[in-house]
């Protein structure tokens, strides 16, 4: 029995290093909270890339500042554009399909705020708009090196 792996994917906000391991992810935008899976990396890859091959990049404007989540962290929120809500839909219904299990479902599909996380001395100003070319897969609870974040593949959107 193969084990599971822990992932989320990313939308890029600062570009993010493939093979690169973080103990914080940079300035990014969670496009689908964590989840376990059977597939590896390159599988999973394989099963999204279509999706992300036919979806042009989207714009990231922010709104509003607030504080998010049980920590309360710092966030800056997205509009929510028909863009991003119909890549976050597609995907949802896509690993739906592939039996996956949310860490936190109330925080997907229709439940996911667009936000980007404030880091360190770093953030996103109200009012700012950002082109987002790509997209990131991230594994997350490896054994053995639980609180680290893996950068296993990126995904380009069609131009």
């Amino acid at each position: 029995m193969s084990r599971k792996h822990c992932y989320l994917f990313v939308l890029e906000v600062v570009p993010l290093q493939v093979g690169a391991v973080y103990d914080e992810l940079p300035l990014h935008c969670t496009l689908m909270h964590r989840f376990w899976s059977e597939l590896s990396a390159v599988e999973l890859a394989g099963k999204v890339k279509p999706l992300f091959d036919v979806t042009p990049p989207v714009v990231l404007a922010t709104y509003k500042r607030t504080l998010l989540g049980p920590k309360q962290l710092a966030v800056s929120l997205l509009e929510l554009t028909g863009e991003l809500d119909s890549l976050n839909m597609q995907l949802y219904a896509l690993l739906n399909e592939l039996g996956v299990e949310y860490t936190a479902s109330q925080w997907v599909g229709k439940g996911h705020v667009f936000h980007v996380t404030d880091r360190e001395s770093k953030r996103l100003e109200i009012g700012s708009k950002q082109t987002c070319a790509a997209v990131y897969l991230i594994e997350v609870k490896v054994p053995g090196y639980d609180h680290q974040r893996f950068v296993r593949v990126k995904f380009d959107l069609a131009e």
